[in-house]
């Protein structure tokens, strides 16, 4: 937003209002700011980020899976990819709307998980997260936290966000 400000300035019988500007510089800024797109992170250099070999091959399965049993009915890429480096992947099971979880990269380098029950508020606490809460930990009517994938099976992980996909979507 840009203001104008009038000055008032008297000298003897002549008065004057001075015309200035300010803010200028502050929109100009936000507009080119705003014109630059985030960052977004790409399958390769989200499994490039990752660190650990245990977590690399975690989410190659995960993505192994998804390549082989997941094609979206419009042919449109099953992965919404986040803003680096704090957001993440989001998985799209079956080309619909609202993905069961999220897989993000700590501030370690490890790979982490977190349901999406408190991310859509037309699916916040659905029933359909239960068995996805309980295998991270925490309850679908909570709040959702991320957590290591370091104790999780990938396999038993695709077929809960499998189901659980499923039933959000229904």
């Amino acid at each position: 937003m840009t203001a104008l400000q009038l000055a008032y300035a008297r000298h003897t019988d002549l008065e004057v209002l001075v015309p200035s500007t300010y803010g200028g510089e502050i929109a100009a800024a936000n507009t080119a700011q705003g014109s630059r797109r985030p960052d977004r992170w790409t399958r390769e250099s989200f499994v490039g980020a990752l660190e650990d070999p245990a977590d690399k091959s975690f989410l190659a399965r995960i993505l192994d899976r998804l390549d082989h049993h997941h094609q979206s009915p419009d042919h449109r890429d099953p992965l919404w990819y986040g803003a680096r480096p704090g957001g993440g992947l989001f998985f799209h099971l079956f080309g619909l709307k609202y993905p069961p979880f999220q897989l993000a990269i700590n501030s370690a380098g490890r790979l982490t998980i977190k349901g999406t029950w408190q991310g859509f508020r037309e699916i916040a606490g659905h029933p359909g997260f239960a068995e996805l809460a309980a295998m991270l930990g925490q309850d679908e009517n909570g709040p959702t936290r991320f957590v290591p994938v370091a104790d999780l099976d990938p396999e038993t992980l695709w077929n809960v966000a499998e189901t659980t996909a499923r039933l959000i979507n229904s």
